[in-house]
């Protein structure tokens, strides 16, 4: 009885709030880029997710692809060459095509079936991920599933260094820096793993540079390049008599990936009240 009555004065309170005309409650407004310019999330027609700084810290996640598994919306599966492939929307075998994943508004879809690699970037270095359904018309074709926009940090200093089991090793290193109208980020990363079985070990080693030119008030150059370079190892197949024998051998590797790749962008930016115009030169060799 005294619950009930306590719950009666609390609505009754709410509601006599409520018909008071000065009685207000401001939300936190989140800016996200759905409509490739900085949209108050409560304005866009779009039902965009985002995951800022403080939900990944709270997750505890070490990859972005195990951040992603945690969202409703998104699919995590295992690709050809042993990538994890995300899906929005259903798309199945067309996924390569019809999901764009961007890092900063560029885009790191590759055009083979591999896939995009989310490990060459750092959780740590970054500040938010939009998690836009069907990107329409404002990001072109190969978003009909959806657009994943990661954004990385633009300032602050951090360094990592993480170890685990079957020899995991991470360490990395952000550096962000502003000078007079120029703006320096840098990151580097490198993670190695022995893996459970024989022949599983893996390397990842990434570089990246960013150089932002203020050239006046609405008026803006970006310049960025990364590196990354892989070397993974797949263990072979066992047959039941060796499995009982030791499930961890492998008497020979499924096979060994090596990729190296580069990445040159070079973005003019002109903003300027509610206009907005970006062109993007982006030059990929893998």
């Amino acid at each position: 009885m005294k619950k009930n009555l306590l719950a009666l004065l609390a609505i009754s309170a709410v509601l006599a709030a409520a018909d008071n005309e000065n009685f207000t409650v401001e939300l936190e407004k989140t800016t996200v880029t759905a409509e490739k310019f900085e949209t108050n999330v409560r304005e866009t027609t779009k039902n965009v997710t985002v995951i800022d700084q403080e939900e990944i810290k709270k997750s505890g996640v070490s990859s972005i692809i195990d951040l992603l598994k945690t969202i409703p919306s998104v699919m995590v599966s295992k690709g050809y060459t042993g990538n994890e492939v995300i899906d929005l929307r259903g798309q199945g075998e067309a996924v390569h095509s019809n999901v764009l994943v961007l890092v900063n508004g560029v885009s790191i879809n590759t055009i083979d079936i591999a896939g995009p690699d989310l490990s060459i970037i750092d959780v740590s270095n970054i500040e938010r991920i939009e998690i836009i359904p069907s990107g329409g018309v404002v990001y072109g074709d190969k978003a009909v599933g959806g657009v994943i926009n990661i954004i990385t940090k633009s300032e602050g200093n951090s360094v990592k260094l993480e170890t685990g089991s079957f020899g995991y090793e991470s360490l990395g290193a952000n550096i962000n820096d502003k000078i007079g109208d120029f703006s320096i980020h840098t990151n580097f990363s490198r993670t190695l793993k022995d893996g459970y079985r024989e022949n599983s070990n893996s390397r990842k080693d990434n570089l990246g540079f960013g150089l932002d030119y203020d050239i006046n008030e609405n008026n803006k150059i970006k310049m960025n390049y990364s590196y990354n370079e892989s070397d993974i190892k797949y263990a072979g197949a066992l047959t039941e008599a060796q499995l009982e024998v030791d499930r961890t051998d492998s008497i020979s590797g499924f096979g060994e990936f090596f990729t190296r790749k580069n990445n040159y962008s070079l973005t003019y930016e002109y903003d300027k009240d509610n206009i907005k115009i970006e062109n993007t030169l982006n030059y990929n060799k893998k």
